[in-house]
């Protein structure tokens, strides 16, 4: 469990949220780089549980076959958590990729908090 408290303009940095548990043998993650208070550089995606060095989105299709590819989705979803602003229920899910679209929002919040 997270505790803590919002601020209502975070502060300039950089923040990295990530789920304690690997889920389908990758670990979710999301860090976000804050400018004047918005979303300025957000990089969401999910290591192997045994290779940290092996990003999902860095996979061929060959080796994580999934329709969309992660490399298309987590682009996309990227962009929509810039589009959110400070509202991590804001950002908008991506077709195909549900399960992380949620994980993306909770992530989020967890940065915000």
């Amino acid at each position: 469990m997270l505790t803590g408290c919002r601020a209502s303009r975070p502060q300039d940095g950089t923040y990295t949220a990530r789920y304690q548990y690997p889920s389908h043998g990758y670990v979710e993650y999301l860090t976000v780089t804050f400018r004047d208070g918005r979303a300025a550089e957000v990089e969401f995606d999910a290591y192997s549980e045994t290779d940290p060095s092996a990003k999902k989105s860095s996979l061929t299709k060959e080796e994580y076959p999934m329709d969309p590819h992660p490399s298309k989705w987590m682009n996309d979803l990227e962009r929509n958590i810039e589009k959110a602003g400070l509202k991590a229920d804001k950002i908008a899910g991506v077709a195909g990729a549900t399960s992380s679209s949620r994980h993306a929002r909770e992530l989020y919040d967890a940065v915000l908090t």
